[in-house]
């Protein structure tokens, strides 16, 4: 898997060097990831925060498709059922998942913008339960998004982490806003 996802990174960014009429986007996000949702994952409630980097290279001077590669942390806390015996734990998870994107603005150039993406990756959890040995495990992801770009700086989307590979207790949906920070001609 390591393999693969390193083989797949190096061909987006080797594509992105040749392509001289392309367009580097860099952002920052930070959101509030949902866990447990009723009839969208299986864990348990939990508290969380989502925070993001990500860099996507677009095909032309005008950013419609794009590609690129994204890494977000979430710690989350209180992951018991019973609320009473979740705030004397000290249960944290932290999810971190490094992922490929493509990204679609609908309306490129505009000052208000829908997107659409799709992501797929691995998924890392890490998880320290009262001073036991922290438990890890990883699995492939799928993360897709939906969200609006206002004057081609800032973001506003939600998405979905859904792990492929076993039972949704790691799912989570997140809404998150994003800062665009580096958006240049190459």
């Amino acid at each position: 898997m390591k393999r693969l996802f390193s083989a797949a990174l190096f061909c987006v960014l080797a594509f992105a060097a040749a392509n001289a009429q392309s367009r580097l986007t860099v952002e920052v996000a930070a959101g509030v990831p949902f866990y447990g949702l009723p009839g969208l994952t299986g864990a348990p409630a939990q508290n969380g925060l989502n925070i993001g980097f990500e860099a996507r290279q677009s095909l032309t001077s005008v950013p419609a498709l794009s590609f690129g590669a994204q890494a977000s942390f979430s710690p989350a806390w209180c992951s018991s059922s019973d609320f009473e015996a979740a705030k004397k734990s000290k249960y944290h998870k932290y999810y971190i998942t490094p992922e490929f994107i493509i990204d679609y603005n609908i309306l490129p150039g505009r000052k208000i913008s829908p997107f659409v993406s799709i992501g797929a990756g691995v998924q890392g959890n890490i998880v320290v339960d009262d001073g036991e040995p922290a438990r890890r495990d990883f699995g492939g992801i799928v993360n897709p998004r939906l969200g609006i770009e206002f004057f081609h700086r800032i973001r506003i989307y939600g998405e979905l982490k859904k792990r492929f590979d076993k039972s949704s207790i790691d799912d989570y949906f997140a809404v998150n806003v994003s800062w665009i920070f580096v958006s240049k001609k190459n």
